[in-house]
């Protein structure tokens, strides 16, 4: 073989060593990108469920607010009578 032919086989070489690579590194992060989606995922549905909770306690706070509201419009409708 002469040395034209041989640097062109050891870069040939190189090259298919340093894609391989890249395609390994390529695999991890598509794996890793999984393994987040699947966290983000996890993330998602305890936040929704968190939030689920927050608007019973909110239509609770309503319905709360709603009776005192009727209480003290009950107990001001007297006293408004009587001072006119």
């Amino acid at each position: 073989m002469n040395c034209k032919k041989i640097g062109f086989l050891t870069i040939a070489i190189a090259s298919a060593v340093a894609m391989l690579l890249i395609a390994r590194a390529n695999g991890n992060n598509e794996r890793q990108l999984l393994a987040q989606i699947e966290r983000n995922e996890v993330q998602i549905s305890e936040l929704e469920r968190k939030i689920k909770i927050l608007e019973d306690r909110l239509g609770n706070v309503e319905v709360g607010l709603g009776e005192a509201q009727s209480q003290l419009e009950w107990k001001v409708q007297p006293l408004a009578s009587e001072s006119k």
